[in-house]
């Protein structure tokens, strides 16, 4: 339940009387959410929940509180702070920052605000079935309540805790850490959902495994029906609904705008990041891509040594080496390096946007760190490769696809939007 003070500043104290030590202090513009009763009758413990202001908790006269009318009233976003409660809650649950500030940005454009389609609220667009069924699994873990769908920052938290079990959840049913679309779709259906859909045919049209799926739950296939008209420039092209494939297609390319908000964002805030572990040099998917390299491999319509790369993705075999590739060797050299965590991390993708959930960030171009640009001028989503030198204002980057070859070049570090890496010892 959500309070504000009468006056214009209150004390928040350390035990329920009225000589003991002040924690901090509460003002009339604050939010505060109540946490329990006193023991000492008159007095309630209190957490000021205003966004961007230090959750500070403690102990206050009942009597110079009310309750607000309603849950509190939305607040506008500052986009630096909700970026720091992000970094902060994806550190602390153990999933991407860059993921959930992205997730967030093509929710609701980085707005505190309500759908215009549906119940669904905040920077997250959390459906108050969906919050509240949190706040009941979490709530007492993370001191986060059902009016605590208002804020940010607690939207940050739920937003974490929900993307780490979606992942968790997905990697067990297909055997592989999710790529960030494929993430998406559990924001979207429903970790169960997803499932069912990533599990099936992916070439058919998505609506056919959600209408299985569907079928065997109180709302019926019919349910399907509401859910294409609701995300119809997602999941339609036109009249036509898009094939599972053509769907994740679609949020990468959405998602690739969040991303780049994100490492704007990251640039601005120069936020902690996590160098190499000690003794990682040398990893052994970078002695992988020096081999394909001294092959002088070059696309030639067809050339068998490229196409090989597309067996470590989901795209599976293809027939012509004009297909972007530069992802699909990075997922192949993972898949052939002999080291068994980076096999397991491989992401099997060919779209190039996903690695930037992959392993860790760095916060310098390591030899054999994963670098990945942001999209081109010519429309393409973006690039990546290997580090394999650093000669200051620009990279040198071991890739595939980079003049229609495996080679080494130059890359601008104003053009890289993210180093990553993985403990592969």
């Amino acid at each position: 339940m959500m309070f504000k003070i009468t006056g214009l500043s209150e004390p928040l104290r350390a035990e329920p009387r009225p000589d003991a030590a002040i924690k901090g202090n509460a003002i009339g513009s604050d939010v505060l959410q109540k946490i329990a009763d006193a023991a000492v009758a008159g007095w309630a413990e209190m957490r000021i929940a205003t966004p961007g202001v230090n959750p500070i908790q403690g102990f206050m006269l009942a009597e110079h509180l009310v309750e607000a009318e309603s849950s509190a009233p939305p607040v506008e976003i500052d986009e630096t702070l909700f970026f720091k409660a992000v970094t902060s809650a994806a550190r602390t649950f153990e999933t991407s920052r860059d993921y959930l500030y992205a997730l967030a940005f093509i929710e609701s454009g980085l707005r505190n605000i309500k759908s215009g389609s549906s119940d669904a609220f905040g920077p997250f667009q959390f459906l108050p079935t969906t919050w509240n069924g949190m706040v009941a699994k979490f709530g007492d873990r993370t001191r986060i309540s059902e009016a605590d769908i208002v804020l940010p920052g607690a939207q940050a938290t739920f937003g974490a805790i929900y993307a780490k079990e979606a992942t968790d959840a997905i990697a067990t049913a297909i055997k592989r850490t999710p790529v960030n679309s494929e993430l998406y779709l559990a924001h979207l259906l429903g970790p169960a959902a997803a499932i069912s859909v990533l599990s099936a045919e992916v070439n058919q049209p998505i609506d056919v495994a959600l209408r299985v799926f569907y079928s065997g739950t109180p709302a019926g296939a019919g349910f399907v029906d509401k859910i294409l008209s609701a995300n119809a420039s997602l999941l339609k092209n036109g009249a036509v609904v898009r094939t599972t494939t053509q769907v994740l297609e679609e949020v990468g390319k959405r998602l690739e705008a969040g991303f780049q908000k994100a490492a704007s964002m990251a640039g601005q805030l120069g936020p902690p990041v996590t160098d190499v572990p000690g003794g990682q040099a040398n990893p052994p998917w970078l002695a992988t891509a020096e081999a394909e390299f001294a092959k002088h491999i070059h696309e030639t319509g067809n050339n068998p040594e490229i196409l090989k790369y597309f067996l470590a993705t989901s795209l599976g075999a293809q027939t012509s080496d004009q297909v972007a590739w530069c992802a699909a060797f990075v997922s192949w050299c993972m898949a052939n390096c002999g080291n068994q965590k980076a096999e397991k991390a491989n992401l099997r993708t060919a779209w190039a946007p996903s690695w930037l959930n992959w392993g860790f960030s760095v916060g310098r171009p390591a030899v054999g760190a994963v670098a990945l640009t942001g999209p081109r001028e010519d429309g393409t989503p973006g690039h990546m490769g290997f580090v394999v030198g650093d000669n200051g204002t620009t990279i040198t980057l071991l890739a595939g696809n980079q003049g229609d070859a495996v080679s080494k070049d130059p890359v601008s570090k104003t053009a890289v939007v993210g180093y990553r890496w993985l403990d592969w010892q």
